[in-house]
């Protein structure tokens, strides 16, 4: 597990570790680049390249919106970890049947 300060600090991290990344989670509210910018910069240089987002705001509105990127999912906190670790196999499962 790798952890980045900012929505800049895990693009690069992303960037330059691709082959190594398997799944990046991500807060929708980060500072100087949200989850949202970062999943479609991921989705970008890596269209199945899954993408979980956490958020504890009414995301309703926005949901499909992220969803239609590829391999991303929202999930609203707080989030149980067994949730979050089926949500994750699930993801990895999906993304290597690609």
């Amino acid at each position: 597990m790798v952890e980045a300060t900012n929505g800049y600090a895990a693009l690069e991290y992303f960037k330059e570790h691709q082959d190594e990344v398997s799944i990046i989670v991500s807060d929708v509210v980060m500072p100087d680049m949200g989850g949202i910018e970062l999943a479609n910069m991921v989705q970008e240089i890596d269209s199945q390249g899954p993408v979980i987002l956490m958020t504890g705001y009414d995301f309703s509105n926005r949901r499909d919106e992220v969803e239609a990127l590829g391999n991303c999912k929202v999930i609203n906190k707080p989030v149980e970890a067994s949730m979050l670790s089926r949500l994750i196999r699930k993801m990895l499962a999906n993304s290597s049947d690609t």
